[in-house]
């Protein structure tokens, strides 16, 4: 009885291995037919699958449903399809926050402006010490319009006077700077204009409907939505400044503000031309990144351009002729191999790269 107990127990173990081995060998199919289906679905979203994943990168942009977001994510598809390199977007917020977290090391690369990434570069506040960064391409224009309040009549700097105006945002410094030398060139003092704060471009916008404050300074593109809208709606106007103004107001604002000219219709109801400050979109990268990646992620960018154009109207800036113009940052060694190997790479372009490089 015993011998057949041992009999019925071995016969036992044996279904049971015999089970689990059947069990595994389910499992081993089953996973195998999930890479299948992976790799099928990237192969229809047009998609190149690489055998091997050889490096996976962060890039930090602002927060999701953004113009910055849309172009990080249409980035890094791009970087992943044709250099086989895996690209996270992470919404850090805005982009002193972005350089900050290249800083810490939170995120490889990041979607800036070309203010924080020269405060950053410099080492200037809210940065305590320079920041080891580098531009790897510029793209669409960011714009600072001063906009008046057409009943308000103030068509000039001076006419700001016993007036309110939006001239200070805590996430955009540039704001503060351009108000302040629009006071000093009007030869006013800061208690002759009340210069007020907001957090949001809709909370400025609709103090601007309400009549709340005479003037504002407000960010957006050569055609944000906001903007436009004010002008159709004949609320606003352009503070029309000389070309003698804006060079005195060149003199005291921040080197990463430049000059953009809007003509004369531009907006509806806009009369004449008008000249508007503005700062660039940057994608920088952080101090642990190799000239090998970055060459490739160069490459894929402006080798693929007319597919980066598509994910979004901004995309459409970020042409290799944008990006080598007027940098105040140096480029990373890797856009610079890039940008050598395409024969664009000037000897101005070198003299410029060799000046803001003695200049850290």
């Amino acid at each position: 009885m015993q011998q057949e107990n041992a009999l019925v127990k071995d016969q036992r173990r044996a279904d049971h291995q015999q089970k689990h081995s059947s069990l595994e060998e389910d499992k081993m199919k089953l996973f195998k037919s999930c890479l299948v289906g992976v790799a099928a679905a990237a192969l229809v979203a047009g998609l190149a699958v690489p055998s091997v994943a050889q490096e996976a990168i962060r890039i930090g942009t602002a927060s999701v449903g953004s113009t910055f977001y849309i172009v990080a994510n249409g980035l890094g598809s791009l970087v992943y399809k044709h250099a086989g390199i895996n690209a996270s977007v992470e919404p850090v917020g805005g982009s002193h926050a972005n350089i900050f977290g290249l800083n810490a090391g939170t995120v490889d690369y990041a979607i800036t402006n070309s203010g924080a990434s020269y405060e950053a570069f410099s080492g200037e506040p809210p940065f305590e010490a320079p920041a080891n960064i580098y531009l790897v391409a510029q793209g669409d224009v960011s714009l600072r319009y001063v906009l008046v309040r057409r009943d308000a009549n103030i068509t000039s700097a001076d006419a700001l006077s016993g007036h309110v105006m939006v001239g200070q945002r805590p996430a955009m410094p540039e704001i503060g700077s351009i108000s302040s030398a629009l006071i000093e060139l009007a030869g006013l003092g800061s208690s002759d204009v009340n210069v007020v704060s907001t957090a949001e471009t809709n909370e400025a916008e609709q103090q601007l409907r309400l009549g709340t404050v005479q003037a504002a300074i407000l960010p957006g593109g050569p055609n944000v939505p906001s903007v436009v809208q004010l002008f159709r709606d004949g609320i606003v106007d352009h503070l029309y400044l000389t070309e003698e103004q804006v060079a005195a107001m060149e003199e005291v604002l921040p080197p990463y503000l430049f000059t953009y000219e809007l003509p004369t219709g531009h907006f509806e109801g806009q009369e004449q031309d008008a000249t508007i400050f503005g700062l660039k979109t940057y994608f920088v990268a952080g101090p642990n990144t190799s000239e090998e990646q970055v060459y490739q992620v160069t490459k894929a960018l402006f080798d693929n351009y007319d597919e980066f154009a598509a994910f979004h109207s901004s995309a459409k800036e970020w042409t290799i002729e944008n990006s080598l113009s007027d940098p105040i940052i140096p480029f990373h060694p890797g856009a610079v191999r890039y940008f050598q190997e395409a024969g664009v790479w000037t000897p101005e372009l070198e003299a410029r790269q060799a000046e803001l490089l003695a200049s850290r």
